[in-house]
């Protein structure tokens, strides 16, 4: 009998990543996942049998957090044969992001770290096991802020950072393709998360009139493109984004 595979996710303890989470381990998948909130990682733990889930309470822009990961999900099941960068913050001041004149270099790097840069250094410590074992899913979280212009209050580094994170995907999906690796993206739209609560209610009332489904969506629709894009099913999908938004923003 084949060993389950092993799922790391980032920003794993509510919202997309929680949703991916128990979707995953009810595949019978096995699922590291990592947060740096303890409270909600415990609040997960308590929904999913303890033999396909490990909790991972850690700071993502620590320098050796990708280090740690990767040593804890061996530790519990070997090689890890899916990373989902699901990890992102978007600093709101009173409800609004800092705009382009107002932002500071330390909010931009910090930004950029979290959502941009530790996904690469993720990616560098997981593909190696992924390309000697000829298979691998990389699995990155945009945004539709990434793809278009954002309706919310986001900021510039934000965007920047969702942007990036998608030319990240491709060069992963163009470099490791040959060697049985896919590299894929989701972007959400206007997503029921509590990322997207800090912006209060009243944005999302009012993002939910102008999507065509007449609503925002639920981590479990955005987690349901997640899981695929791990499936044998998407093998030959790479290098691609899936917009999981509603047809808010079309090509």
């Amino acid at each position: 009998m084949a060993q389950p595979k092993t799922v790391v996710i980032t920003g794993a303890g509510s919202g997309i990543g929680a949703a991916a989470a128990r979707r995953f381990t009810a595949s019978g998948l096995n699922v590291l996942a990592c947060d740096i909130d303890n409270a909600a990682l415990s609040k997960l733990g308590a929904e999913i049998p303890a033999e396909r889930l490990e909790t991972l309470c850690i700071d993502i822009a620590q320098d050796n957090a990708a280090d740690t990961i990767a040593q804890a999900s061996q530790r519990r099941w070997g090689p890890t044969q899916i990373l989902v960068n699901n990890a992102g913050i978007a600093p709101k001041y009173n409800g609004v992001a800092l705009n382009i004149l107002d932002m500071t270099m330390d909010e931009w790097n910090r930004i950029l770290y979290v959502n941009l840069t530790s996904s690469m250094r993720l990616c560098q410590r997981l593909l190696p096991a992924m390309k000697e074992a000829g298979w691998g899913r990389i699995i990155n979280v945009s945004s539709s802020g990434g793809r278009t212009r954002s309706l919310g209050p986001v900021g510039p580094a934000y965007m920047a950072s969702k942007a990036g994170l998608l030319g990240l995907t491709r060069h992963i999906a163009i470099e490791l393709g040959p060697f049985g690796i896919t590299a894929n993206a989701v972007a959400p739209g206007r997503i029921a998360t509590p990322l997207g609560a800090t912006t209060g209610a009243a944005v999302a009332e009012d993002y939910a009139k102008r999507v065509p489904v007449g609503r925002i969506g639920t981590p479990d629709e955005v987690a349901a493109a997640i899981t695929f894009l791990a499936t044998e099913d998407a093998s030959f999908i790479n290098g691609s984004v899936i917009d999981v938004n509603g047809g808010m923003f079309m090509l």
